[in-house]
């Protein structure tokens, strides 16, 4: 039977099976910019931390937080701003042995104009605490921008098609291979070189053809 993993461990693994979060929000105060939110983290690393069994805890500081609320009157309506400076402690549990974890004290911030301040900072420290422990890449794309390129998986891709390739239609030698297994890296190289071979087959074809005739003339004499 294999050794349990300890949690340090459990988060390598959970690092080896998420390594991206797409932005997915657009955030307009102070110029507009697009951002990851609290919900596609957790969507992103659930399942991989349910497969490891490590669980977070998220408990709010008190002693080294503040809270300001102003409260003041527009009318005959009241109103409440409440800003909030806040260190929570993040804890990650060995789900197997939960003595064994890893705490992080993660500051927040939140205002609000009502009473969702508190919710609003508890999602903001899970939020970093998650990219943060699970050193998460944050982009516009679907796959990560900087995706790694595997060389050798590249080249058995290429070795594949190359006997596949038609002078004059090289693309569609692409239908041979499963792209699917492929990184956008990976897929961006291929067609390139793809492209080229498709540019240099084309003035092949050209070159041939202008020689074809210049020995027609050259016959023709």
């Amino acid at each position: 039977m294999a050794e349990a993993k300890n949690i340090h461990q459990r988060i390598i693994s959970i690092r080896e099976k998420v390594r991206y979060v797409q932005k997915d929000v657009t955030v307009t105060s102070g110029g507009s910019y697009k951002a990851v939110s609290h919900d596609a983290v957790v969507a992103a690393v659930r399942k991989a931390m349910d497969e490891e069994g490590v669980v977070l805890k998220v408990e709010y500081d008190k002693e080294r937080s503040e809270v300001d609320i102003d409260q003041w009157k527009e009318g005959d309506r009241s109103r409440l701003r409440v800003f909030m400076r806040c260190i929570f402690v993040a804890t990650f549990i060995n789900a197997d042995s939960p003595e064994d974890v890893i705490i992080l004290d993660v500051p927040a911030h939140a205002i609000d104009f009502g009473g969702m301040a508190p919710g609003k900072a508890m999602s903001y420290a899970k939020k970093y605490a998650l990219l943060h422990l699970f050193l998460l890449e944050t982009g516009e794309e679907e796959e990560s921008r900087a995706a790694e390129v595997d060389e050798v998986k590249l080249e058995m891709a290429l070795a594949q098609i190359a006997g596949n390739l038609k002078a004059d239609k090289p693309l569609e030698a692409l239908a041979v291979i499963d792209q699917g297994d492929l990184t956008i890296g990976e897929k961006i190289k291929l067609n390139g070189w793809l492209n080229s071979h498709q540019k240099k087959a084309l003035r092949d074809a050209r070159q041939e053809q202008v020689l074809a005739k210049l020995q027609e003339k050259q016959d023709a004499k």
